[in-house]
């Protein structure tokens, strides 16, 4: 009885179709009491109405809310990439707020960066040793305390250790922490004036009232594929606006990888204007099958993926012999506290026989 079109994208194909032409579209409709189900045939009628001709349908996905749709063939990346040395940081936060995500490159002079690597003295070589020294700490500390946790295989969660999926792993740098305060100053002090204008522009907030967790996701080689995945939850829903309803930003998470970012190293996949639809559970892996998902790969140390905490995305598989370290980056609102993704116990505590 009702039938509301969300979203249409055409395509050309002259090879396989001539003259003809395929569009992708998301419809809803009200159905009564005698019409249940949508199929194939429904569809077509629906086209039919928009598109002369005889349309052949096919679906693809079904869902209780609209899903935000890709172009026909896939994004092009370049519609998501910043080169920081032209781009204005309004320019940046447009985009975030237009996708969900940015991809800032260009942040630091390369060669600079090799250099001080060489001899060891650059912010990312200090970053690096500091990083490796915690880490080994950490999981000699799990060895000796929590024997029946078998690293790389076991899920657990601490305060400041989590475990992230089979061979990946996270390491929240507490700035309370002698063992770890400096090396949170140092890449605070060191990194965030890159972004901290875009930031405050898109949580529309003081940087004195914002919350930040700085921590390091890293995956050693063999990392599988995570699942599709949100940070964090909408809240304070506003009404309807157009085809989704949207939710004042609260959180920003930025991804600042240590080593250059390859198809063999893997990366973070995402799923651009995920974070207008609040209703996506269970139906991300359809961003896939629509060819809606952007790569934030092709990436060097200090180059940066800014996205909301809302945003659809999962970490890829490193078929690489090296580790996969990426430093992160949590703003968030000062009423928000993280709960879900941190332990509550710390992993020097010693269990109680």
């Amino acid at each position: 009885e009702e039938v509301q079109i969300h979203e249409v994208t055409q395509l050309m194909d002259e090879e396989s179709l001539g003259d003809c032409f395929v569009v992708s579209l998301s419809y809803s409709l009200v159905e009564t009491e005698h019409e249940m189900g949508v199929g194939a045939n429904d569809t077509g009628k629906i086209v039919e109405k928009l598109f002369l001709g005889d349309p052949r349908a096919e679906i693809w996905v079904t869902s209780a809310e609209p899903i935000p749709l890709g172009p026909p063939y896939g994004w092009n990346r370049k519609e998501f990439v910043w080169d920081a040395k032209s781009s204005s940081q309004d320019s940046i936060c447009n985009g975030l707020r237009k996708f969900g995500l940015a991809i800032v490159c260009n942040t630091f002079n390369l060669q600079d960066i090799n250099n001080n690597q060489q001899h060891g003295d650059g912010l990312f070589s200090q970053a690096t040793i500091k990083l490796q020294a915690h880490v080994a700490l950490l999981e000699k500390t799990v060895q000796d305390h929590h024997p029946h946790i078998q690293l790389g295989e076991s899920a657990f969660g601490f305060q400041e250790y989590t475990h992230r999926g089979p061979g990946r792993f996270e390491v929240l740098f507490d700035p309370t922490d002698s063992a770890t305060s400096d090396l949170y100053e140092m890449l605070r002090d060191g990194l965030e004036h890159q972004w901290m204008e875009s930031v405050c522009q898109y949580l529309q907030s003081d940087r004195s009232r914002l919350r930040l967790n700085i921590s390091c996701v890293y995956s050693r080689p063999g990392a599988m594929d995570q699942e599709w995945h949100t940070d964090g939850d909408h809240y304070s829903l506003s009404p309807t606006i157009g085809d989704y309803r949207t939710h004042q930003p609260y959180a920003v998470c930025i991804f600042v990888p240590l080593i250059p970012l390859t198809q063999e190293t893997g990366f973070t996949r995402f799923w651009p204007r995920s974070h207008l639809y609040p209703n996506l559970l269970g139906l991300a892996r359809a961003a896939d099958a629509l060819h809606a998902t952007v790569d934030g790969g092709d990436l060097q140390p200090g180059d940066y993926v800014m996205y909301d905490y809302t945003t659809w995305h999962k970490g890829v598989g490193n078929s690489s012999h090296v580790e996969r370290p990426i430093l992160q980056f949590l703003y968030s609102c000062d009423w928000y506290k993280e709960r879900k993704n941190y332990g509550t116990t710390s992993v020097f505590d010693i269990p109680q026989q």
